[in-house]
């Protein structure tokens, strides 16, 4: 399950499973652009929390365990983009309650929804790389 680079390895099944959990993140982005389709984006609440918890405990395992310097920014970005989300919900139920707009009408296509789609993807760019390096 982890192959050699150098000294340092890497888990190819985490990897995979980050390519597969910033696809959907990515995938509900894209659905959450209209107003009607977002609150079937909370569905996705529950697995990010749980992969939040996952993701710290993998930078620690990362830092502490010798693996690929590189590898431990994978989890540094799903860290960073959960905690924007978080920051930015509250911003928006905060505008929300100001303005006496429907929350989903004022989260639908804009920027933090772009901003969620820029994290998993670099995430994404760095897995896939660090598969096809594993690869040669």
């Amino acid at each position: 399950m982890e192959n050699e680079i150098g000294n340092k390895r890497v888990y190819r099944w985490y990897l995979l499973l980050s390519i597969t959990y910033s696809s959907i993140g990515i995938l509900m982005g894209l659905v959450s652009i209209g107003p009607r389709f977002l609150p079937f984006t909370t569905l996705i609440y529950p697995l990010a929390l749980v992969w939040f918890i996952f993701s710290i405990v993998m930078l620690v395992h990362f830092r502490d365990g010798g693996f690929e310097r590189v590898a431990t920014l994978i989890p540094v970005l799903y860290i960073a983009d959960t905690i924007l989300s978080l920051a930015s919900g509250v911003a928006y139920f905060m505008l929300s309650v100001a303005t006496r707009i429907d929350i989903f009408e004022l989260m639908s296509g804009t920027f933090p929804s772009i901003l969620n789609k820029i994290l998993p993807a670099i995430a994404i760019i760095v897995c896939v790389n660090l598969l096809i390096r594993k690869e040669e």
